[in-house]
């Protein structure tokens, strides 16, 4: 696989573009850009209806920052999914509007322009569907559309940008594409495990991290690939499916429903407590783990994940019972750290209307 590396700095309507290899290209703002990724990445794909673009990253930036997305003001997208804390929360659950505590873990944003669909049970599509999502479910910003378009196409720097982006003002439908496409430059590679396995170095990964992923790789160890897989052209580490791995069978109390997971989509049977593979790039700082947030511990996961937890419903994979040493999971958490790579490097946006009056 080809080196690549990415690193975007962009201003408001005068824009600049910033490729790893320090070259600088001044780029009209409403014009269709091509990002390169980071080493390990496979190429990035916009939606043929929401095509990148700067003016349109550079709106989505501050959207993604800017509380007025929520119906108190205090919360924004970046509340949930914080790029100090891995692009999540930290947290078990998201805590949203009036302290509302949601039932499901924050998923990074990182790398989420390879994933799919969206959401652990994959209700949306594409990005653009689930950015619309927390900014009006109930127990997190609680945005009604109408008031946050209007507040925002108040404010004169966002109409500007809005009509470089998309020769309009702002609708919600813009407000969710902008928001997208700025989360599809949030984009982690070029990890030691990227720079040994794809761009050939010896000794970019450790001895430990080294045994960790044979056995991260062997169906009779870890199988751990099965799942959070990675081929020659791509390093995603998901396979982008819905797996039960019992997560949730454990903890419901005595009368409840068996957790739904894709099931909430599908009405399939079959589909209940399967959840989606979520990726492992910079897993070291997106815990904690699974759906439920329930550790915060890669090793404590890793064990769980062997053999997972009884139910009618469970994959196969998890039947077949595995058990690693102590020094065995030791070695895999060390793979797993490999997989931690560069953060895109962006300036916080000045969001307009707020720092004026401060």
């Amino acid at each position: 696989m080809k080196r690549k590396g990415m690193c975007i700095l962009i201003g408001l309507l005068a824009f600049s573009f910033v490729i790893g290899t320090g070259v600088y290209y001044s780029i009209a703002g409403d014009r269709e850009v091509f990002i390169e990724v980071p080493l390990g990445l496979p190429e990035l794909i916009a939606p043929e209806d929401n095509p990148m673009t700067l003016a349109k990253i550079e709106l989505g930036k501050m959207l993604y920052f800017d509380p007025r997305l929520s119906i108190s003001g205090q919360l924004s997208c970046a509340t949930c999914h914080d790029p100090r804390l891995g692009y999540s929360n930290a947290s078990s659950f998201a805590v949203g509007e009036n302290h509302a505590v949601g039932g499901m873990n924050s998923p990074t944003v990182l790398n989420s322009a390879y994933s799919k669909t969206m959401f652990w049970d994959g209700r949306e599509a594409n990005l653009e569907g689930q950015a619309g999502g927390p900014m009006t479910a109930s127990v997190e910003m609680a945005g009604i559309p109408d008031e946050i378009v209007q507040n925002l196409n108040k404010i004169l720097e966002y109409r500007e940008l809005s009509m470089m982006a998309f020769g309009e003002y702002l609708s919600f439908t813009n407000i969710r594409k902008a928001i997208a496409t700025f989360e599809r430059t949030i984009l982690a590679g070029n990890s030691p495990f990227d720079r040994y396995y794809y761009g050939k170095e010896k000794g970019a990964i450790s001895d430990a991290a080294m045994r960790g992923k044979k056995i991260f790789d062997d169906p009779n160890k870890g199988n751990c690939k099965k799942c959070h897989t990675y081929t020659k052209t791509d390093g995603y580490f998901s396979d982008n499916q819905f797996h039960n791995v019992g997560i949730g069978y454990d903890t419901k109390k005595k009368g409840e429903k068996d957790p739904a997971g894709r099931y909430g989509v599908t009405k399939k049977p079959a589909d209940k407590g399967r959840f989606k593979t979520p990726t492992l790039r910079n897993v070291t700082q997106t815990g904690p783990y699974f759906h439920d947030g329930r550790t915060y511990s890669l090793k404590e996961a890793a064990i769980i994940c062997l053999n997972g937890i009884p139910n009618k419903n469970l994959d196969p994979e998890y039947k077949v019972k595995r058990k690693l040493t102590d020094k065995e999971l030791d070695y895999l958490v060390e793979f797993m750290k490999a997989l931690e790579g560069e953060l895109p490097l962006f300036a916080l946006p000045a969001i307009p209307g707020l720092l004026s009056k401060n």
